[in-house]
Protein backbone atom coordinates (compact mmCIF):
# COMPACT_ATOMS: atom_id res chain seq x y z
CA UNK A 1 0.00 0.00 0.00
CA UNK A 2 1.23 3.70 -0.94
CA UNK A 3 0.22 7.48 0.08
CA UNK A 4 -0.97 9.47 -3.03
CA UNK A 5 -2.65 12.61 -3.43
CA UNK A 6 -4.18 13.15 -6.47
CA UNK A 7 -4.78 16.63 -8.18
CA UNK A 8 -8.00 14.95 -9.82
CA UNK A 9 -9.71 13.69 -6.49
CA UNK A 10 -12.69 14.92 -5.33
CA UNK A 11 -14.11 14.63 -2.08
CA UNK A 12 -17.20 13.53 -0.53
CA UNK A 13 -18.76 15.77 1.90
CA UNK A 14 -20.95 14.04 4.75
CA UNK A 15 -24.38 14.99 3.65
CA UNK A 16 -24.48 17.14 0.70
CA UNK A 17 -25.03 16.64 -2.65
CA UNK A 18 -23.68 18.48 -5.99
CA UNK A 19 -25.65 18.15 -8.93
CA UNK A 20 -25.00 19.22 -12.28
CA UNK A 21 -26.64 19.69 -15.35
CA UNK A 22 -29.08 17.25 -16.70
CA UNK A 23 -28.02 16.52 -20.17
CA UNK A 24 -29.98 15.18 -22.77
CA UNK A 25 -28.09 12.24 -24.46
CA UNK A 26 -29.39 10.55 -27.67
CA UNK A 27 -28.20 7.17 -27.34
CA UNK A 28 -27.42 4.79 -30.39
CA UNK A 29 -27.24 1.20 -30.90
CA UNK A 30 -31.04 0.55 -30.72
CA UNK A 31 -31.25 2.15 -26.89
CA UNK A 32 -33.77 5.13 -26.37
CA UNK A 33 -33.15 9.08 -26.02
CA UNK A 34 -32.39 9.05 -22.02
CA UNK A 35 -31.78 11.60 -19.42
CA UNK A 36 -28.49 11.54 -17.67
CA UNK A 37 -28.26 12.88 -14.31
CA UNK A 38 -24.54 14.00 -13.12
CA UNK A 39 -23.91 14.25 -9.53
CA UNK A 40 -22.40 13.25 -6.56
CA UNK A 41 -24.00 10.75 -4.44
CA UNK A 42 -23.41 10.90 0.11
CA UNK A 43 -21.41 7.84 1.20
CA UNK A 44 -19.75 6.69 4.43
CA UNK A 45 -16.46 5.40 3.14
CA UNK A 46 -15.98 5.99 -0.51
CA UNK A 47 -13.14 4.66 -2.40
CA UNK A 48 -11.54 5.98 -5.62
CA UNK A 49 -10.46 3.82 -8.16
CA UNK A 50 -7.60 4.73 -10.99
CA UNK A 51 -7.36 1.93 -13.77
CA UNK A 52 -5.84 2.00 -16.96
CA UNK A 53 -7.13 -0.72 -19.61
CA UNK A 54 -6.24 -1.11 -23.54
CA UNK A 55 -8.00 -2.48 -26.38
CA UNK A 56 -6.33 -5.17 -28.13
CA UNK A 57 -6.68 -6.95 -31.54
CA UNK A 58 -6.72 -10.40 -31.21
CA UNK A 59 -5.83 -10.76 -35.16
CA UNK A 60 -9.24 -13.21 -35.68
CA UNK A 61 -11.41 -10.54 -36.33
CA UNK A 62 -12.36 -10.02 -32.85
CA UNK A 63 -11.49 -7.42 -30.46
CA UNK A 64 -10.94 -7.19 -26.47
CA UNK A 65 -10.25 -5.16 -23.28
CA UNK A 66 -7.10 -5.42 -21.62
CA UNK A 67 -6.85 -4.62 -17.95
CA UNK A 68 -3.73 -2.91 -17.21
CA UNK A 69 -3.71 -1.33 -13.75
CA UNK A 70 -6.33 -1.00 -10.70
CA UNK A 71 -5.42 1.05 -7.64
CA UNK A 72 -8.01 1.62 -5.05
CA UNK A 73 -7.62 5.10 -2.65
CA UNK A 74 -9.83 4.81 0.74
CA UNK A 75 -11.08 7.67 2.68
CA UNK A 76 -7.33 7.81 3.94
CA UNK A 77 -5.90 8.30 0.84
CA UNK A 78 -4.34 4.99 1.50
CA UNK A 79 -3.80 3.11 -1.98
CA UNK A 80 -3.66 -0.42 -2.55
CA UNK A 81 -2.55 -2.13 -5.89
CA UNK A 82 -5.18 -4.97 -6.75
CA UNK A 83 -4.34 -5.93 -10.35
CA UNK A 84 -2.72 -9.15 -9.70
CA UNK A 85 -5.23 -9.98 -7.16
CA UNK A 86 -8.18 -9.31 -8.96
CA UNK A 87 -7.35 -10.04 -12.32
CA UNK A 88 -4.06 -12.14 -12.17
CA UNK A 89 -0.19 -11.98 -12.42
CA UNK A 90 -0.33 -11.21 -15.99
CA UNK A 91 -4.09 -9.81 -16.76
CA UNK A 92 -4.56 -11.05 -21.34
CA UNK A 93 -6.97 -9.82 -23.47
CA UNK A 94 -10.25 -11.21 -23.03
CA UNK A 95 -13.76 -11.75 -24.20
CA UNK A 96 -15.70 -10.42 -22.08
CA UNK A 97 -13.58 -7.79 -20.64
CA UNK A 98 -12.79 -7.00 -17.07
CA UNK A 99 -15.41 -7.39 -14.38
CA UNK A 100 -15.10 -3.75 -12.97
CA UNK A 101 -16.35 -4.19 -9.13
CA UNK A 102 -16.93 -1.17 -6.41
CA UNK A 103 -19.43 -0.21 -3.88
CA UNK A 104 -22.34 2.50 -4.40
CA UNK A 105 -20.60 5.96 -3.48
CA UNK A 106 -17.64 5.27 -5.62
CA UNK A 107 -15.55 6.92 -8.22
CA UNK A 108 -13.48 5.83 -10.81
CA UNK A 109 -11.16 7.13 -13.48
CA UNK A 110 -10.71 4.85 -16.15
CA UNK A 111 -7.96 5.60 -18.58
CA UNK A 112 -8.16 3.63 -21.97
CA UNK A 113 -5.22 2.88 -24.23
CA UNK A 114 -5.92 2.27 -28.03
CA UNK A 115 -3.93 -0.21 -29.14
CA UNK A 116 -5.51 -1.04 -32.11
CA UNK A 117 -3.62 1.57 -34.25
CA UNK A 118 -6.41 3.11 -36.06
CA UNK A 119 -9.60 4.94 -35.02
CA UNK A 120 -10.91 5.83 -32.28
CA UNK A 121 -12.05 3.33 -29.30
CA UNK A 122 -14.11 4.15 -26.25
CA UNK A 123 -15.88 2.74 -22.77
CA UNK A 124 -19.65 3.69 -22.87
CA UNK A 125 -20.70 2.33 -19.58
CA UNK A 126 -24.65 1.95 -18.13
CA UNK A 127 -25.98 2.94 -15.00
CA UNK A 128 -23.53 5.03 -13.09
CA UNK A 129 -23.47 8.64 -13.34
CA UNK A 130 -21.18 10.64 -15.54
CA UNK A 131 -21.02 14.01 -17.46
CA UNK A 132 -21.39 14.34 -21.72
CA UNK A 133 -17.91 14.73 -22.05
CA UNK A 134 -17.46 10.52 -20.32
CA UNK A 135 -20.35 9.45 -22.44
CA UNK A 136 -17.65 7.32 -24.60
CA UNK A 137 -19.49 8.01 -27.61
CA UNK A 138 -18.84 10.57 -30.73
CA UNK A 139 -19.36 13.84 -31.09
CA UNK A 140 -22.50 13.21 -33.51
CA UNK A 141 -24.17 11.08 -31.01
CA UNK A 142 -23.64 13.55 -27.94
CA UNK A 143 -23.56 16.80 -29.47
CA UNK A 144 -19.98 17.86 -27.70
CA UNK A 145 -17.02 15.95 -28.17
CA UNK A 146 -15.24 12.37 -29.74
CA UNK A 147 -15.27 10.99 -26.06
CA UNK A 148 -12.82 7.88 -27.29
CA UNK A 149 -9.16 7.15 -27.65
CA UNK A 150 -6.85 7.60 -30.57
CA UNK A 151 -3.71 5.66 -30.96
CA UNK A 152 -2.07 9.22 -30.29
CA UNK A 153 -4.15 10.19 -27.46
CA UNK A 154 -5.69 7.88 -24.01
CA UNK A 155 -8.95 8.79 -22.68
CA UNK A 156 -9.81 9.07 -19.02
CA UNK A 157 -13.37 8.79 -18.16
CA UNK A 158 -14.70 9.62 -14.88
CA UNK A 159 -17.68 7.67 -13.14
CA UNK A 160 -19.75 8.37 -9.89
CA UNK A 161 -21.39 5.12 -8.24
CA UNK A 162 -24.32 7.45 -6.57
CA UNK A 163 -26.96 7.13 -4.79
CA UNK A 164 -29.44 4.23 -6.89
CA UNK A 165 -27.27 3.08 -9.29
CA UNK A 166 -26.53 -0.25 -7.27
CA UNK A 167 -26.75 -3.32 -10.29
CA UNK A 168 -24.83 -4.86 -13.05
CA UNK A 169 -24.36 -2.38 -16.00
CA UNK A 170 -22.68 -3.49 -18.77
CA UNK A 171 -20.16 -1.09 -20.76
CA UNK A 172 -18.97 -1.01 -24.28
CA UNK A 173 -17.26 0.35 -27.37
CA UNK A 174 -19.44 2.92 -28.64
CA UNK A 175 -17.34 4.56 -31.28
CA UNK A 176 -14.67 2.24 -32.87
CA UNK A 177 -15.72 1.99 -36.88
CA UNK A 178 -18.80 4.97 -36.45
CA UNK A 179 -21.65 4.98 -33.92
CA UNK A 180 -22.24 1.65 -33.54
CA UNK A 181 -19.15 1.04 -32.41
CA UNK A 182 -17.36 -2.71 -31.74
CA UNK A 183 -19.35 -4.26 -29.13
CA UNK A 184 -20.08 -7.29 -31.69
CA UNK A 185 -16.53 -7.67 -32.28
CA UNK A 186 -15.90 -8.60 -28.48
CA UNK A 187 -15.58 -5.02 -27.07
CA UNK A 188 -18.11 -5.61 -24.06
CA UNK A 189 -17.68 -6.21 -20.47
CA UNK A 190 -19.45 -5.05 -16.81
CA UNK A 191 -19.64 -2.87 -13.59
CA UNK A 192 -20.95 -3.85 -11.14
CA UNK A 193 -22.09 -1.87 -8.01
CA UNK A 194 -22.84 -3.47 -4.56
CA UNK A 195 -24.38 -2.00 -1.54
CA UNK A 196 -23.93 -4.58 1.28
CA UNK A 197 -26.73 -7.28 1.07
CA UNK A 198 -28.67 -8.36 -1.51
CA UNK A 199 -31.62 -10.49 -2.01
CA UNK A 200 -31.37 -14.79 -1.72
CA UNK A 201 -33.51 -17.66 -1.63
CA UNK A 202 -31.38 -19.99 0.55
CA UNK A 203 -32.99 -23.06 1.96
CA UNK A 204 -36.48 -22.39 1.36
CA UNK A 205 -36.32 -18.51 2.92
CA UNK A 206 -35.92 -15.35 0.81
CA UNK A 207 -33.15 -13.63 2.91
CA UNK A 208 -31.30 -10.06 3.29
CA UNK A 209 -27.95 -11.73 2.33
CA UNK A 210 -24.61 -10.09 2.35
CA UNK A 211 -22.49 -9.86 -0.17
CA UNK A 212 -19.10 -10.45 1.20
CA UNK A 213 -20.62 -13.91 2.10
CA UNK A 214 -21.12 -14.59 -1.71
CA UNK A 215 -18.55 -17.54 -2.87
CA UNK A 216 -18.14 -17.18 -6.39
CA UNK A 217 -20.14 -14.86 -9.33
CA UNK A 218 -20.38 -16.18 -12.98
CA UNK A 219 -20.64 -12.85 -15.55
CA UNK A 220 -22.67 -14.79 -18.57
CA UNK A 221 -23.64 -12.78 -21.37
CA UNK A 222 -25.79 -13.86 -23.93
CA UNK A 223 -24.34 -13.27 -27.42
CA UNK A 224 -25.94 -14.42 -30.68
CA UNK A 225 -25.88 -18.17 -30.03
CA UNK A 226 -23.38 -18.46 -27.43
CA UNK A 227 -22.54 -17.63 -23.44
CA UNK A 228 -19.57 -15.78 -22.96
CA UNK A 229 -18.42 -16.25 -19.15
CA UNK A 230 -16.66 -14.91 -16.51
CA UNK A 231 -16.15 -16.33 -13.30
CA UNK A 232 -15.05 -13.93 -9.99
CA UNK A 233 -13.54 -16.41 -7.41
CA UNK A 234 -13.98 -14.88 -3.90
CA UNK A 235 -12.64 -17.64 -2.17
CA UNK A 236 -9.52 -16.42 -4.28
CA UNK A 237 -9.30 -12.96 -3.46
CA UNK A 238 -11.90 -11.95 -6.10
CA UNK A 239 -10.07 -13.78 -8.46
CA UNK A 240 -11.29 -13.18 -12.34
CA UNK A 241 -10.63 -16.26 -14.70
CA UNK A 242 -12.22 -14.97 -18.17
CA UNK A 243 -14.19 -18.48 -19.14
CA UNK A 244 -14.86 -17.49 -23.28
CA UNK A 245 -17.63 -19.59 -24.65
CA UNK A 246 -19.88 -22.06 -23.25
CA UNK A 247 -17.77 -22.86 -20.36
CA UNK A 248 -18.28 -25.35 -17.41
CA UNK A 249 -19.34 -23.42 -14.39
CA UNK A 250 -17.56 -25.20 -11.52
CA UNK A 251 -18.90 -24.50 -7.82
CA UNK A 252 -18.65 -26.65 -4.22
CA UNK A 253 -21.73 -28.03 -2.99
CA UNK A 254 -23.41 -25.64 -0.67
CA UNK A 255 -21.69 -22.76 -1.73
CA UNK A 256 -23.46 -19.51 -2.33
CA UNK A 257 -22.89 -18.17 -5.96
CA UNK A 258 -24.14 -15.27 -7.73
CA UNK A 259 -24.73 -14.87 -11.85
CA UNK A 260 -25.06 -11.96 -13.67
CA UNK A 261 -27.21 -13.04 -17.04
CA UNK A 262 -26.67 -10.04 -19.58
CA UNK A 263 -28.08 -10.10 -22.92
CA UNK A 264 -26.04 -8.12 -25.90
CA UNK A 265 -26.34 -7.62 -29.64
CA UNK A 266 -30.24 -7.22 -30.93
CA UNK A 267 -31.19 -10.95 -30.03
CA UNK A 268 -33.74 -11.92 -27.31
CA UNK A 269 -32.52 -15.05 -25.22
CA UNK A 270 -34.25 -17.29 -22.39
CA UNK A 271 -31.73 -18.20 -20.11
CA UNK A 272 -32.74 -21.53 -17.90
CA UNK A 273 -31.14 -23.73 -15.54
CA UNK A 274 -31.41 -27.28 -14.90
CA UNK A 275 -32.01 -28.29 -10.99
CA UNK A 276 -31.80 -25.11 -9.41
CA UNK A 277 -34.44 -22.03 -8.85
CA UNK A 278 -33.92 -18.44 -7.53
CA UNK A 279 -36.68 -15.97 -6.48
CA UNK A 280 -36.78 -12.92 -9.55
CA UNK A 281 -35.45 -10.05 -8.00
CA UNK A 282 -37.86 -7.32 -6.52
CA UNK A 283 -40.48 -10.32 -6.32
CA UNK A 284 -41.62 -13.30 -4.29
CA UNK A 285 -41.77 -15.39 -7.86
CA UNK A 286 -39.60 -18.73 -7.26
CA UNK A 287 -38.22 -19.44 -11.14
CA UNK A 288 -35.35 -21.22 -13.24
CA UNK A 289 -36.44 -19.24 -16.69
CA UNK A 290 -36.00 -15.82 -17.43
CA UNK A 291 -36.31 -13.78 -20.66
CA UNK A 292 -33.16 -11.18 -21.19
CA UNK A 293 -33.34 -9.06 -23.69
CA UNK A 294 -31.16 -6.53 -25.50
CA UNK A 295 -29.02 -5.07 -22.40
CA UNK A 296 -31.12 -6.37 -20.28
CA UNK A 297 -29.58 -8.00 -17.14
CA UNK A 298 -30.86 -10.82 -14.77
CA UNK A 299 -28.88 -10.91 -11.21
CA UNK A 300 -29.83 -13.95 -8.70
CA UNK A 301 -28.21 -15.93 -5.61
CA UNK A 302 -28.53 -19.32 -5.02
CA UNK A 303 -26.96 -22.56 -3.02
CA UNK A 304 -25.09 -24.44 -5.61
CA UNK A 305 -26.40 -28.28 -5.25
CA UNK A 306 -29.60 -27.19 -3.14
CA UNK A 307 -32.05 -29.97 -2.58
CA UNK A 308 -30.22 -31.80 -5.50
CA UNK A 309 -27.07 -32.59 -4.42
CA UNK A 310 -23.48 -32.60 -6.56
CA UNK A 311 -24.15 -33.32 -10.57
CA UNK A 312 -23.59 -31.91 -13.96
CA UNK A 313 -26.61 -29.23 -14.75
CA UNK A 314 -27.58 -28.04 -18.04
CA UNK A 315 -27.81 -24.12 -18.01
CA UNK A 316 -29.14 -22.97 -21.89
CA UNK A 317 -30.99 -20.65 -23.87
CA UNK A 318 -34.38 -21.71 -24.08
CA UNK A 319 -35.03 -20.44 -27.72
CA UNK A 320 -34.86 -23.62 -29.87
CA UNK A 321 -32.71 -22.49 -32.08
CA UNK A 322 -29.83 -20.71 -30.37
CA UNK A 323 -30.23 -23.81 -28.21
CA UNK A 324 -29.54 -26.00 -31.56
CA UNK A 325 -26.98 -23.75 -32.53
CA UNK A 326 -24.78 -24.88 -29.63
CA UNK A 327 -26.03 -22.09 -27.08
CA UNK A 328 -25.57 -24.47 -23.48
CA UNK A 329 -23.09 -25.85 -20.76
CA UNK A 330 -22.62 -27.25 -17.76
CA UNK A 331 -23.51 -26.17 -14.17
CA UNK A 332 -21.15 -28.43 -12.11
CA UNK A 333 -21.51 -28.82 -8.61
CA UNK A 334 -19.43 -31.43 -6.59
CA UNK A 335 -17.90 -32.10 -3.25
CA UNK A 336 -14.62 -30.36 -3.69
CA UNK A 337 -15.56 -27.51 -6.25
CA UNK A 338 -12.65 -26.10 -8.41
CA UNK A 339 -12.04 -23.24 -11.05
CA UNK A 340 -14.55 -23.36 -13.64
CA UNK A 341 -13.50 -24.66 -16.98
CA UNK A 342 -12.97 -22.13 -20.03
CA UNK A 343 -14.63 -22.92 -23.36
CA UNK A 344 -13.44 -22.94 -26.95
CA UNK A 345 -10.81 -19.60 -26.88
CA UNK A 346 -10.49 -17.36 -29.64
CA UNK A 347 -6.76 -16.90 -29.10
CA UNK A 348 -4.26 -19.59 -30.14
Amino acid sequence: MKLKNPIFKISFVALSIITASLFLIPLGNSESNVFSAFFFAVADDPNTHYITMSTVDLGNGQLAYQMISHEIEDINQVITDVTFARYGIVPGPSIPGPAIIINQGDEVFLTLVNNLGEDCVSVHVHGVHYSIEDDGTLASTNKVEDSCATPSNSKTYHWVAAKGTVGTWPYHDHTFGGEIGAEDKGLYGVVIVNESHTEALIEGTLRNFPINKIDKEYVMYMVQTNFWGLEIDHKNGGLQTPLWVNPTLVAKQNDEVRFHVLGLGSQSHTFHAHAHRWVDPGTTNVIDTKNIGPLERHVFVLKAGEGVGSGDWMYHCHVFSHMQAGMSGIFRVSPEGGPSIPGESPIV
